[in-house]
């Protein structure tokens, strides 16, 4: 599950690192994500037995493939094929099976969790078992994961000590702008949903947002002023944004215009 906006929030925090660069680091990977780029490489009737296409053997045309692939899919969305059907899952699962049989002739552990394969990696990690998650899916953050590596490295703990950006926050922007299962809160984007955030810190946050719902009150003050036409827009002070624009605004102390600088910020929040 992708949260809208999360990469673009961390990419500042991201740190390129080659794969060799993990060397002697235990990590956990999410199998699923592997078997879908090789998806992407060759379809099911093509080759059966997919999970081969991962392993850099001459013998497999690798290069031929790899070559192929960049052709083929460079800059291109991936393919949206409709509802997945019961039946498609049942392959999927034993491609799964396929792949875990491979893995353990390699020396690799593979392990089944309950829920999502993200949130079982970053149970791993949070128990300090990994050092990180390999994952295409922003979510392991909103489930704890620290370190999380995919091109490159989102350590987690380095945008909460320079933003206060932690788990929690994280939860609320995916309720807030959506995930690929909900919408969010429509007209709200990444800026409003930020200083949001500058208000309040990682632990006070979720608890804010309950009060939406348990304490209305609070926002009732919020909706009438910004749906008060007699309320300018612009400065929050009384008349109209028109009139003001003309003959200034008394509050402001302006004879052309409203000193909105000092209510930008305020207006955001409220929004």
């Amino acid at each position: 599950m992708g949260i809208k906006y999360l990469w673009t929030i961390l990419t500042p925090f991201c740190e390129r690192k080659p794969l060799y660069g993990l060397q002697g680091i235990t990590v956990a990977v999410d199998l699923s994500c592997w078997i879908c780029e090789a998806q992407n490489i060759s379809e099911y009737q093509v080759q059966p037995k997919m999970y081969l296409s991962l392993c850099k053997a001459s013998e497999l045309k690798y290069d031929t493939i790899a070559a192929r692939n960049a052709i083929q899919f460079k800059g291109a969305k991936p393919k949206t094929d409709g509802v997945k059907t019961g039946k498609d899952r049942t392959r999927f699962h034993y491609v799964l099976k396929q792949c875990q049989e491979m893995l353990k002739y390699m020396g690799l552990v593979c392990l089944t969790g309950k829920g999502g394969a993200e949130s079982f990696c970053t149970y791993l990690n949070q128990e300090g078992l990994v050092y990180g998650c390999i994952s295409q899916d922003s979510d392991c953050f909103a489930y704890g994961a620290q370190v999380g590596s995919c091109v490159g490295v989102y350590d987690i703990r380095k945008a909460t000590s320079s933003l206060g950006f932690g788990r929690n926050k994280i939860i609320a922007l995916a309720l807030l702008c959506g995930t690929d299962y909900s919408e969010g809160v429509q007209g709200l984007g990444k800026d409003c949903s930020l200083k949001l955030f500058e208000k309040y810190s990682d632990e006070e946050i979720l608890d804010r947002m309950r009060q939406w719902r348990n304490q209305p009150s609070i926002f009732e003050e919020f909706e009438r002023k910004l749906g008060d036409k007699n309320i300018c827009k612009s400065c929050d002070h009384s008349g109209r944004v028109q009139s003001h624009n003309k003959t200034g605004c008394k509050t402001c102390g302006t004879s052309s215009g409203c000193d909105f600088s000092k209510y930008k910020e305020e207006r955001l929040y409220q929004k």
